[in-house]
């Protein structure tokens, strides 16, 4: 139900509770943007290593 309410009050992409971190502040987090034939996916993640990111299974596109 809280989830049901906040998307009813909350502008998606809004930060609810939280503040916007300085650019670069944060080494460790990833933004990723995908580019799959016509599908653009928009994503989050984290350094687990040098060269691995660790996101949710949606950013697999499926």
């Amino acid at each position: 139900l809280f989830t049901l309410y906040m998307s009813l009050v909350s502008p998606p992409g809004e930060i609810i509770g939280g503040q916007e971190a300085k650019p670069h502040s944060r080494p460790y987090m990833a933004y990723l943007d995908i580019q799959r034939e016509d599908k653009r996916i928009l994503c989050g993640g984290f350094l687990v290593a040098e060269n691995f990111v660790l996101t949710a299974a949606h950013c697999n596109g499926k």
